[in-house]
């Protein structure tokens, strides 16, 4: 990982400082802020935000999830084949690919509608807050009365008769 860098990241340990960093803060704001916070003397305010940008956008949505992932079927398998009980770094990359987003659209994901779906519902009904809340919501709604399009109509009809 030592070298030129990517998204942002140069080494191991910033890797681990900015996992940590966008665990801990949870939001887009907070992260600009904790930059800003450790602003570099004498470099300009858009080269400040230009890293940590390529990493909590591109990195966290695509790139750290997909190595979680190859991660976690090469520790599966050598764990495995040891006789040893393997760690699951699914539900960790999950949780950071999901992070910054609604918190509707990831439960809504594992029910089958798309991200997209689920802001175009969001924007016409309030699904609320918790697992149980939106779960709730998405039972109540009127499927005829929104407005999608028929395809999009169609997975949410699925989605509720599946829920």
């Amino acid at each position: 990982m030592e070298g030129r860098g990517k998204d942002g990241v140069f080494n191991a340990e910033q890797l681990k400082f900015k996992m940590v960093q966008l665990i801990t803060l949870k939001s887009i704001p907070r992260l600009i802020d904790a930059e800003l916070n450790t602003r570099i003397r004498n470099r300009p305010l858009w080269r400040q935000l230009k890293r940590p940008y390529f990493f909590y956008a591109g990195g966290q949505n695509f790139i750290s999830p997909r190595y979680l992932a190859a991660v976690d079927k090469i520790q599966t398998n050598v764990f495995t084949r040891a006789g040893l009980k393997p760690g699951n770094y699914e539900v960790f990359g999950s949780a950071v690919k999901h992070l910054l987003m609604l918190v509707a659209a990831t439960v809504l994901e594992e029910y089958g509608l798309p991200f997209q779906v689920t802001l175009r519902l969001e924007s016409q009904h309030s699904l609320g807050a918790s697992v149980d809340g939106i779960l709730n919501s998405l039972r109540a709604i009127d499927t005829s009365s929104m407005k999608l399009p028929r395809f999009e109509t169609e997975m949410l009809k699925d989605a509720v008769e599946n829920l």
